[in-house]
C-alpha cells in the first residue's frame, strides 16, 4: 500500500476516496449479506487496516502541528485526510 503515501497518479486518491464512500454508503445500516460469509470481509480488512496505518514524511506539509483553524480546515480537504476519515468511519461501523 505504498501507493497510497505515494499516489502517483493524482485521481488515485480521488478514485480510492469514491470506492471507500460507496463501500460506506452500501453499508450503512447493515453489512451486506455477501459480506457476512465467512472470508468475504477478509480483503477489505487487509485495506483499511493499510490505509489506517499509512504515513506521511514527516516533512509533508500533511502532518505539521498547528492550532491555526485555517490551516486545519485546509488540511481537513486534503485527499490522503479525506480517505483515513472515510476508512475510519468504516472501520468503526465494522467494529
Amino acid at each position: 500500500m505504498s501507493t497510497i503515501q505515494n499516489a502517483g497518479e493524482p485521481n488515485q486518491l480521488k478514485i480510492m476516496i469514491n470506492v471507500a464512500k460507496i463501500f460506506n454508503m452500501c453499508n450503512t445500516l447493515k453489512l451486506l449479506p455477501f459480506l457476512i460469509e465467512p472470508g468475504r470481509l477478509n480483503n477489505w480488512i487487509e485495506i483499511i487496516v493499510a490505509i489506517l496505518d499509512s504515513q506521511q514524511d514527516p516533512a509533508s506539509h500533511l502532518v505539521q502541528l498547528s492550532d491555526d483553524m485555517h490551516q486545519i480546515a485546509r488540511l481537513d480537504k486534503e485527499d490522503w485526510w479525506k480517505l483515513k476519515g472515510i476508512f475510519t468511519k468504516i472501520s468503526v461501523k465494522l467494529y
